[in-house]
């Protein structure tokens, strides 16, 4: 399961350590600390921004797959909540194109993934994820949620600081105010509609879309949308081609 969170400054910070940045990564930690089996891990980026982790180890159970994890260089790193089915074929092709891994997780691979093919690396992800990346070349942040929203992820942009978590009471540090439309909505059909959640000021990061933080600016980019897929693919899927599938993506 693993939770993730982190806060990525929208304007430059003039303190060394901002004297609550401790306690809000403890309250972070006391609403994800179920989420994963081992002590949280935190990763201080530039600008006070951090990466927050706590793990539930599935894949590559060794210390070295630990999150955020960094690539080889150490000028790239990600923190992930997911699944990559896919991960191994990848892998090999990465690999025949001369990158060089230092674990067997797919948490590594995802990161080289984007290293090696840019912003166009998540075409080639099969899964269920959420995600942050930092690019500390180009200087920019991105924050992925899978195609079908499997994966949870909230953030909210609070006083030039962005924030976002596996779980919105994670980001509730500065504000607990409930969102009553949200509320009503809940009581009225069982479920919050489109980005709201129950607390003002915190959205879902809808599926098949993610963030960009470039330049201190957010914004905010959908890289599938079911309805646009099947009108540009209007063909009907045989069963066999369903079975093919299925039995492809269990293999890989």
């Amino acid at each position: 399961m693993c939770g993730i969170a982190g806060l990525i400054n929208l304007k430059n910070i003039e303190e060394n350590f901002p004297h609550d940045l401790n306690s809000e990564i403890k309250f972070i930690d006391s609403k994800l600390s179920h989420r994963g089996d081992e002590k949280y891990n935190i990763k201080y980026l530039s600008n006070n921004d951090f990466f927050y982790h706590n793990r539930l180890s599935i894949i590559d159970l060794n210390i070295r797959s630990k999150q955020p994890l960094s690539d080889i260089t150490k000028k790239y790193f990600i923190t992930f909540n997911g699944e990559i089915y896919n991960y191994k074929t990848i892998r090999e092709q990465l690999i025949h194109n001369g990158i060089n891994f230092k674990t067997e997780s797919d948490t590594e691979v995802l990161l080289n993934s984007y290293i090696y093919w840019g912003e166009k690396f998540i075409e080639k992800i099969n899964g269920m994820f959420s995600f942050a990346i930092y690019d500390s070349v180009k200087n920019k942040y991105y924050i992925y949620r899978d195609r079908f929203g499997i994966k949870p992820l909230y953030y909210s942009i609070i006083d030039n600081q962005l924030r976002f978590a596996s779980e919105s009471q994670a980001l509730t540090f500065k504000d607990k105010s409930l969102n009553e439309d949200s509320v009503n909505a809940y009581l009225l059909g069982m479920f919050v509609p489109g980005k709201l959640s129950f607390f003002k000021n915190i959205f879902k990061l809808l599926p098949g879309n993610y963030l960009k933080i470039e330049n201190q600016k957010v914004s905010t980019h959908e890289y599938y949308n079911l309805e646009n897929e099947l009108n540009n693919n209007p063909k009907k899927i045989s069963f066999e081609k369903t079975d093919a599938l299925l039995k492809k993506t269990i293999n890989e």
